[in-house]
């Protein structure tokens, strides 16, 4: 996929699919992976367009948002998806509020009680309907066998065949992840067979509020069945100061709701979360964030 797009392409791929005259187009802050645009139109909504490699993320959104919308989760729309070549896009109704990791930490503590309840309310949503574990498919099951199987597809196939390429010919630390890896499968006979829809990347930027509340939940690309503790893993990995993990047990505790085995897990999906965050850096050339993270985790993990 290119790297930059004219404003005359974004513009011709909004137009197909919007009947308000556009007014304007400008990009918002991007994930890792996609790229984003807020499409304003002349009197009407606004829209956000996203650019992805892989259309299979924005599949995943429209099918959430079918899915669940009406369960009372705040999911955008997905009015248009398209794949062009190498890349795909998507069209959807842009939501309400702000980023969380705009605000100030203040206010961000304040809204993490909200914050767990929304995830507590994804991970109550039935998925009987589906089957399988891992990440979604096109018609919405998970695409293994056994959530086991999911956590050691790490580094296992293709996945293992990315990894040993990435040790050639990156910054990538063999031993480092050989560590993370035997640790992980170690910790995995700890974490149980259940399966839950996980949002796969619960952070504070894919989580906007207004008026207190939790007003939207954004990209739902990394959707998954599984262990929900998998989501809390995920937010507290990505907060170093461990509030978010502090919020998630006083929240378990106010509900009186037991968690077996709660440290193993979390240990277990960080050394998962921490494989999947060092190849990513280390194979886009991010030095300094790879360097940065490899020693928070073993500060962490004491690995």
């Amino acid at each position: 996929m290119k790297s930059e797009f004219a404003p005359e392409e974004l513009a011709a791929l909004a137009g197909k699919w919007l009947s308000e005259e556009i007014e304007a187009i400008q990009p918002v802050r991007s994930g890792q992976v996609s790229k984003a645009f807020i499409v304003s139109t002349k009197g009407g909504p606004d829209y956000i367009l996203r650019v992805n490699e892989q259309a299979i993320f924005f599949q995943r959104d429209a099918w959430i948002y079918r899915r669940y919308a009406h369960t009372g989760i705040p999911v955008p729309e997905v009015i248009a998806l398209e794949e062009r070549g190498d890349f795909a896009y998507a069209i959807s109704r842009r939501m309400p509020g702000q980023m969380l990791m705009e605000l100030p930490e203040a206010e961000v503590t304040q809204l993490l009680p909200r914050m767990i309840e929304m995830l507590d309310r994804i991970h109550h949503c039935d998925v009987s309907e589906s089957r399988g574990y891992g990440p979604l498919d096109r018609e919405g099951n998970g695409m293994f066998a056994s959530w086991t199987d999911y956590l050691l597809s790490v580094n296992q196939g293709e996945q293992a065949e990315r990894m040993e390429r990435a040790y050639r010919t990156t910054c990538l630390d063999r031993g480092l992840c050989t560590r993370l890896y035997e640790n992980m499968r170690a910790l995995s006979t700890f974490c149980p067979q259940e399966r839950y829809l996980i949002h796969g990347d619960y952070s504070f930027d894919n989580v906007l509020t207004e008026g207190g509340e939790i007003s939207a939940v954004l990209d739902w690309g990394s959707a998954s069945y599984g262990d929900y503790l998998f989501d809390v893993s995920w937010g507290s990995f990505w907060d170093f100061g461990g509030s978010f993990f502090q919020a998630f047990k006083d929240y378990s505790q106010f509900c009186k709701t037991p968690i077996p085995t709660l440290e193993e897990r979390i240990q277990c999906y960080h050394c998962y979360i921490s494989l999947v965050a060092l190849l990513f850096f280390a194979e886009r050339g991010q030095t300094d964030v790879y360097q940065m993270l490899k020693q928070a985790i073993l500060t962490e993990l004491s690995l």
